[in-house]
């Protein structure tokens, strides 16, 4: 996929970003409609500074002001601008001190590879040890020592919140492939999610992520609904038998399999004519008669619920006669 669709894009500035792998929090939405990112880069960033170190710090409202012109990209090295051009200045990645330990201070990648074990490790007797290495080496490399100091002091004070890129940019390319499927299949998108998402919450956030898509649920139905969240026409996902509480992937399957086979249930009756007690019994149906899957009988539910232990015993006099 190309990492330059605008169209993707426009929903990550939305906030829309709800299913979204590492965007569903309502923190992290409301950063991204002040961020707005445009660019891959900006993904991988706005994850590794999206934790309470750089909340708390002004680090994140820093990177926003200056992402948008606000405030001046400052520099503390011309020599480190390359390193530090994409996250306009600031230091937010541990593989950007090890290049800057290199470049400045003249550390083989070896050393700043322990440096950077110290930082995400915040090992404080190995920074010690680091301290003089990195001052030492830039001010014999022609550096200013007040500024190489105000350097490694800011270097201290990230260590507490510090990131590692490889990790955030592996990040990035899933939420950008998950905002790419949403930005343009999202039917497919929202049928997979409700399907897999376990927690209650999350799921109902979806269902009302779902108005912003235009997308209509349609109620479970035992004669058109599948196992899954299942797309049945654009714009329309029916709900998936195997979500209804107390009806589980074993029975919803049993239930759809039978209907392939033999054709559309008439009724509740029918039903359990074709289903022994293990599908067809009091809990299952009840369940989906509360949930709406039998309202195609255009019978009340409260009626279904009566004549709910008569269907299972008229259901099976019925299969003990065929055999």
């Amino acid at each position: 996929l190309s990492f330059e669709d605008e169209n993707v894009f426009k929903l990550l500035q939305s906030g829309k970003t709800t299913g979204v792998f590492q965007l569903e929090s309502k923190g992290m939405q409301d950063l991204l409609v002040r961020l707005k990112p445009s660019n891959l880069d900006e993904i991988i960033a706005i994850l590794a500074l999206f934790r309470p170190g750089p909340l708390m710090s002004g680090m994140v409202d820093e990177y926003i002001e200056r992402k948008h012109g606000r405030k001046p990209i400052e520099y503390p090295f011309e020599e480190v601008k390359d390193i530090l051009k994409e996250t306009y200045g600031l230091i937010v990645y541990q593989e950007q001190i090890m290049f800057m330990s290199n470049i400045l201070s003249g550390f083989t990648m070896a050393e700043a590879d322990t440096l950077r074990k110290a930082i995400g490790k915040k090992n404080p007797e190995v920074m010690a040890k680091m301290k003089s290495r990195f001052i030492d080496g830039a001010v014999e490399r022609g550096f200013s020592k007040e500024k190489i100091e105000k350097l490694w002091d800011d270097i201290e004070k990230f260590a507490s919140y510090s990131f590692n890129k490889s990790h955030s940019t592996a990040y990035a390319y899933l939420t950008y492939w998950t905002a790419w499927v949403k930005t343009y299949y999202p039917e497919e998108f929202f049928a997979v999610k409700l399907s897999t998402e376990n927690n209650d919450s999350k799921f109902l956030n979806l269902l009302l992520d779902m108005e912003n898509f235009n997308i209509n649920l349609l109620p479970p139905d035992i004669n058109k609904s599948m196992p899954d969240f299942a797309i049945e026409e654009k714009s329309k996902i029916r709900f998936g038998l195997a979500r209804i509480k107390g009806i589980g992937e074993e029975v919803a399957k049993s239930i759809v399999e039978e209907r392939e086979k033999n054709g559309s249930f008439v009724d509740i009756f029918d039903f359990c004519e074709r289903f022994d007690t293990k599908v067809a019994n009091k809990k299952v149906l009840e369940s989906l008669i509360k949930a709406g899957s039998f309202d195609f009988e255009k019978v009340d539910r409260g009626i279904l619920l009566e004549n709910v232990e008569k269907a299972i015993n008229t259901g099976q006099k019925a299969r003990e006669s065929k055999s």
